[in-house]
């Protein structure tokens, strides 16, 4: 009878030839050695399915499921649907992960009997690794808001299956499928996580056929109204301020969470699109926007929240297409 192993890694893969070994070697040389991992060929059109199979045939904790094309998000519900493992992680496939990885994650949770482990990651572009400050300070709202980095990805995570349960990726989203996903589960009443700093995964991005390349700034702002919705449906449904004991404060900077992350796609739109999606940006909520002096003031509600320069990034530019968006020529 076969044992069950303590961590099922989960691989969405689809044309990724070029870096999958990399990839898979990494996992292959874990510390941790109680683990499966499940390769799921998305209908790869090169070489990626071949690869999977080879893996396979040398290490048995390697599984491959081969699929019709049907979207990341479906690629890693299939491998959540087949997981026999007590906890899952995911790894993309063209990136990878220390060797102690699952070994440090692994033994944090149980050490300190949580059933989420969040940890550092690496980004690797042009040949420079960079890693975005991290504190862990304040309750999980706080980081959704100001560690957007760490927070968003489904890939520097370890999570108890139990406390994913039936939950699963929107397969029609194109974008922030995973912001999402991650935003419910770690609202669950009963979610316990801790943060480690130390960088256990390494994000590549410079790989051409990755989704954050081939998706366009329209197509993620469509995604990012999606969101938008939902998490608001989330508090709705999970009457979060009364499960957390947040003030109304909490929730509104939640929801303008969303609309920070749309000012920065914006910064990276062409003028046309600026118009275009005004009106959008208008619908999140009741948002409306003051200037005084060099801060930008974002109204919701009753509640006003004050940036200045160092909250948008790009040197203020951000702030200045918010003014350029919402504030007639000639206002103050």
């Amino acid at each position: 009878m076969e044992s069950i192993p303590k961590i099922s890694i989960i691989v969405p893969i689809y044309k990724v030839e070029k870096y999958l070994r990399r990839c898979l070697d990494s996992i292959a040389a874990q510390t941790f050695i109680d683990w499966e991992c499940i390769l799921i060929d998305d209908g790869s059109p090169d070489d990626s399915g071949k690869i999977c199979d080879e893996y396979a045939e040398k290490d048995g904790r390697f599984r491959v499921i081969h699929q019709n094309n049907q979207g990341v998000s479906a690629a890693r519900n299939a491998g959540i649907d087949c997981a026999s493992g007590e906890w899952i992680g995911f790894v993309d496939s063209d990136d990878w992960i220390e060797k102690e990885t699952y070994e440090v994650a692994y033994n944090s949770a149980v050490q300190e009997g949580v059933n989420v482990i969040c940890y550092g990651m690496n980004f690797y572009k042009n040949g420079k690794f960079s890693n975005p400050p991290f504190k862990d300070k304040g309750d999980i709202f706080y980081k959704f808001q100001h560690y957007r980095v760490y927070m968003h990805s489904l890939c520097n995570k370890l999570i108890r299956k139990e406390l994913i349960g039936n939950k699963r990726l929107n397969v029609k989203m194109k974008a922030y499928e995973d912001l999402l996903f991650i935003f419910d589960v770690f609202t669950e009443k009963q979610v316990k996580i801790i943060f480690i700093k130390r960088q256990l995964y390494f994000y590549f991005q410079a790989n051409e056929n990755s989704s954050c390349h081939i998706l366009n700034s329209q197509i993620q702002l469509d995604a990012l109204r999606q969101v938008y919705l939902a998490i608001k449906a989330i508090y709705e449904a999970k009457n979060i301020n009364n499960k957390f004991g947040k003030t109304k404060d909490v929730e509104i900077e939640e929801n303008i969470l969303s609309y920070s992350e749309i000012i920065g796609i914006l910064s990276e739109l062409e003028d046309g699109y600026v118009i275009q999606y005004t009106e959008m940006l208008n619908g999140f909520g009741e948002i409306r926007v003051k200037k005084d002096g060099g801060n930008v003031i974002i109204e919701y509600e009753e509640i006003a929240f004050t940036y200045d320069d160092e909250t948008f990034e790009k040197n203020g530019e951000r702030r200045d297409l918010l003014l350029q968006i919402f504030l007639p020529k000639g206002s103050n």
